[in-house]
């Protein structure tokens, strides 16, 4: 028979591995609503074709819902702080991604870095046109146009990616349950 000692350290240990996973399946669980939140908006661009509409009103419909999807997609790989936050998805959630999906991946993660979820001038690539009128000067900003920032072949893989996390999650979230007591509330 062990000794108490001994009882209380597994005890600690399986409380500790507990409220591990049950933070995983809090993320997991956030991160599902974010990924389907951000097919939603991926859906929706191809729905409406809005990438075949350059001009208003069109362009900024693509622009919102694009960085909407960005936003969304992005949230569960974020760094989050403060008082009850989760932590990222794990990073074994990528690895049934090929490498043009790791670089899309990537590439989603620096557009919502740099471009969709700040607004430094440096970092947005802000720059002014000065021009001279009837000897008055104009300043004139130049914006980048972020539109384009997914295109419409970025949007069809983003939704295979959203497609695979999603599996990804409910394996995960199966592996967790099974480790829970019934009839509990955490």
């Amino acid at each position: 028979m062990p000794a108490t000692h001994e009882l209380n350290m597994t005890a600690t240990t399986l409380s500790k591995r507990l409220e591990a996973e049950l933070k995983l399946l809090k993320r997991l669980i956030i991160a599902n609503d974010d990924f389907a939140r951000a097919a939603q908006f991926a859906r929706l661009i191809e729905e409406r074709n809005l990438h075949a509409a350059p001009f208003e009103p069109d362009c900024y419909l693509l622009e919102a819902m694009t960085t909407a999807l960005i936003v969304a997609y992005w949230r569960p790989f974020s760094e989050n702080s403060g008082a009850g936050t989760v932590a990222s998805l794990p990073k074994a959630a990528l690895k049934q991604f090929t490498p043009p999906e790791l670089r899309l991946h990537d590439r989603i993660g620096l557009h919502r870095n740099t471009e969709c979820a700040h607004s430094d001038g440096d970092i947005m690539g802000v720059r002014v046109s000065v021009r001279e009128l009837n000897e008055q000067r104009f300043v004139i900003p130049i914006h980048r146009d972020r539109s384009g920032l997914l295109s419409r072949e970025d949007i069809a893989t983003v939704r295979t990616m959203i497609t695979k996390l999603l599996g990804y999650i409910m394996e995960q979230q199966l592996r967790i349950q099974v480790l829970l007591p019934a009839q509990e509330r955490f």
